[in-house]
């Protein structure tokens, strides 16, 4: 998951976005980010 982040991240970085716009999307794709990690290790 945080590698997925990262790449956000990275791809965040070269748009034009303020700060805090960026800080807002990156927690919000955490959020289906982590739901998709729990049903992965549920096995």
């Amino acid at each position: 998951m945080e590698a997925w982040i990262l790449c956000m991240q990275k791809a965040l970085d070269e748009q034009p976005y303020e700060e805090s716009f960026r800080m807002y999307l990156i927690e919000q794709l955490r959020v289906p980010a982590e739901r998709i990690r729990v049903v992965c290790n549920v096995k």
